[in-house]
């Protein structure tokens, strides 16, 4: 079983994966296999979704552990909200089914680890 700190570790990472990786979209574009005609916005959106992502690891990072304790608060809400927001893009045939299935389950592993490390 993984420790509260394992587990923040964990989503300290996935967090800066995201953020870092979101800076550069048309990657991200590719990664995710999103049709970029389709999504005209998707760069501008993955912009804000790394600005997002490494705020919240600012927050976990932090010496103050109320502050690590709300940033695991809120970033439980926030994939829990990500992965119901994928799921319905896969659904929807938004986004490839492969894209959907794997950011559902990222979103989902970040819930779970959030929770673990919230005992902590």
């Amino acid at each position: 079983m993984l420790t509260p700190d394992q587990a923040r570790t964990g989503v300290m990472v996935i967090r800066g994966a995201l953020g870092s990786g979101a800076l550069v979209p048309k990657l991200w574009i590719k990664i995710f296999r999103i049709d970029p005609k389709r999504n005209e916005a998707l760069p501008w959106a993955g912009r804000l979704y790394a600005s997002r992502e490494l705020a919240m690891l600012a927050a976990l990072a932090s010496d103050d552990k109320k502050e690590r304790q709300r940033a695991l608060e809120v970033g439980i809400v926030l994939n829990a909200a990500d992965s119901v927001t994928m799921a319905l893009a896969g659904v929807k045939k938004q986004i490839p089914v492969g894209s959907a299935i794997a950011s559902v389950a990222l979103g989902a592993a970040s819930v779970a680890l959030g929770v673990i490390a919230k005992r902590g």
